[in-house]
């Protein structure tokens, strides 16, 4: 995964600089607590050891960066300023902050967690469900998806109103990988294609009526906007 550097937060730039001082002082430090060693200077503690080594400030420094690195569970690109993935923790925010996302997908019956509707809020994000006014399916939580769900986020994810735009369910497996079969579908892929994809992030979980649903499902019923992105 290619990372731009001008991506990087200026908090990201100071921590990485705070890091670099640390590595340097420990080049230059070091060889003066040896010396202080072989005069026989004794430290103030039989656990002492340099400031810089303390196992605390390398992990915290660590954490802090690496969680600029860590996406979502199945998270992957659809297309340019449209991704898709399992549910969000805390420790995706930093990843998710910066892709600048205007609009959410949230496919799951499932409430989302208050961290993350408050990250939503935070850096105003619009979060769109559409199973959320299909009340008469919610005890079909687990079940394919109906016909109405994907038409509802397929014509969320063909205005180019609503991007950059990320789709999510709880694992980012079946319900996220129906409506993107659908929009592949819609691309003109083949049911080869579409079939190879669904099952790559589905893993062992693969379900015989999502691929079914997806083959059946007819295109024609998709309004197709007149601010459709450049990739359709």
């Amino acid at each position: 995964m290619e990372i731009a550097l001008g991506e990087f937060s200026s908090e990201l730039y100071l921590l990485l600089l705070f890091h670099t001082i640390l590595c340097i002082l420990k080049f230059v430090l070091e060889p003066l607590y040896d010396e202080f060693d072989t005069l026989g200077v004794q430290r103030t503690s039989r656990n002492w050891q340099p400031f810089y080594s303390l196992p605390f400030l390398r992990y915290g420094v660590r954490r802090i960066i690496m969680s600029y690195f860590v996406p979502p569970c199945n998270y992957g690109m659809v297309e340019y300023d449209l991704s898709r993935s399992g549910q969000c923790h805390q420790l995706n925010f930093p990843f998710l902050e910066r892709h600048n996302l205007k609009t959410v997908i949230y496919l799951s019956f499932d409430e989302p967690s208050q961290p993350f509707l408050s990250f939503l809020e935070d850096q105003g994000i619009d979060l769109i469900r559409p199973c959320q006014e299909l009340a008469e399916l919610q005890s079909q939580a687990n079940s394919s998806m109906s016909e109405a769900e994907v038409l509802s986020a397929l014509q969320v994810i063909l205005s180019s109103q609503y991007y950059p735009l990320h789709v999510m369910c709880n694992f980012g497996h079946h319900r996220t990988g129906t409506v993107i079969g659908c929009l592949r579908k819609l691309q003109g892929w083949n049911l080869t294609a579409i079939f190879e994809e669904y099952r790559r992030y589905a893993g062992s979980k693969v379900r015989f009526l999502n691929e079914q649903f997806i083959e059946l499902f007819d295109t024609d019923l998709v309004r197709i906007p007149v601010d459709h992105p450049n990739w359709l």
